[in-house]
């Protein structure tokens, strides 16, 4: 088979992203896959940076830059367009890959992805966790999204940032591009691709289990070991107020990015990050029912790999 994992970023995000790619290597992707980064108006420079990342960790990550063509003028929503440019994958990568496994570039790989190229997706389209925060026990607003976006509440809803394409599937379907085209009509909606990308692929996806995808909140209700973290929200490991817990991700980023042009991506480390964020964070530990309910939730409606 032939495979990739694919991250996009924004020019002023390669540097994170390389690191995303650069930790699916360190657990043998390489072997398995691809590392093809996905950005848009790279400069020399860009080029350049990536080449030196790739020299000092003996990988090869490369960078393809694209046309934003009917991307431009989408960004002006909280994500920007380079959460967007995932919606035009089936336009500019390779059609004779087999599986692409799509990772937002705040996602850090913490154990080896090879199972999720192995998996049986059961005739569907594509692999995703269901998301954590639009789950009725713990979103109160999770049905009023979920109705907002053209879904039901009892409709599972997965969070975009690891996703397992069948490729040949998904150049088949239509579903990037009924996504793009839900996305231009409804620019405003909170998850903006993510929202569309549920909306269009109702019953036409797989559940994960939830390791693949540890988002914020799953880490905060959850002891969990994840396969893939995921630091979804505005608190990264890599700026100089961080979440409790993040210290040894800061740590990671710093050590990754040491002797190469992109350095100094990372902030020097001060006091933990937004003492809201963090207090919540511990509050989620002590909701038990919560935490049970959750457990419970997990432990039926995904399968083990």
């Amino acid at each position: 088979m032939k495979n990739a994992i694919v991250v996009c970023a924004t020019p002023n995000w390669l540097a994170p992203a390389a690191v995303t790619l650069l930790s699916c290597a360190q657990h043998g992707a390489s072997q398995f896959a691809d590392l093809i980064l996905v950005s848009f108006q790279t400069k020399h420079d860009d080029q350049n940076n990536l080449a030196q990342f790739n020299q000092k960790h003996a990988i090869n990550i490369k960078l393809v830059d694209v046309p934003l063509n009917d991307l431009t003028g989408m960004g002006q929503g909280r994500l920007g367009i380079g959460s967007l440019l995932r919606l035009k994958l089936d336009a500019f990568l390779p059609k004779n890959y087999d599986r692409i496994l799509y990772l937002d570039s705040d996602v850090v790989a913490e154990a080896s992805c090879k199972k999720l190229f192995e998996m049986n997706l059961d005739s569907q389209i594509f692999a995703a966790v269901e998301n954590t925060a639009l789950l009725p026990l713990i979103g109160s607003n999770a049905s009023k999204h979920k109705k907002a976006i053209g879904m039901t509440p009892s409709q599972r809803y997965f969070n975009a940032g690891v996703m397992l394409f069948d490729w040949h599937k998904t150049q088949s379907s239509r579903l990037m591009r009924d996504s793009l085209a839900l996305m231009k009509l409804n620019p405003t909606w909170p998850f903006q691709d993510q929202d569309a990308l549920n909306a269009v692929a109702q019953g036409q996806w797989k559940m994960l289990d939830h390791t693949w995808n540890v988002t914020k909140k799953t880490a905060d209700y959850l002891d969990i070991k994840p396969r893939f973290r995921h630091f979804n929200g505005v608190g990264k490991p890599w700026n100089s107020k961080h979440r409790f817990g993040f210290a040894r991700y800061h740590t990671y980023y710093t050590e990754s990015l040491k002797g190469t042009p992109w350095q100094g991506f990372v902030k020097q480390s001060q006091m933990p990050w937004s003492v809201k964020d963090n207090w919540r964070a511990f509050l989620r530990k002590l909701s038990f029912n919560k935490i049970a309910k959750l457990k419970n939730h997990i432990s039926l409606v995904a399968e083990k790999i």
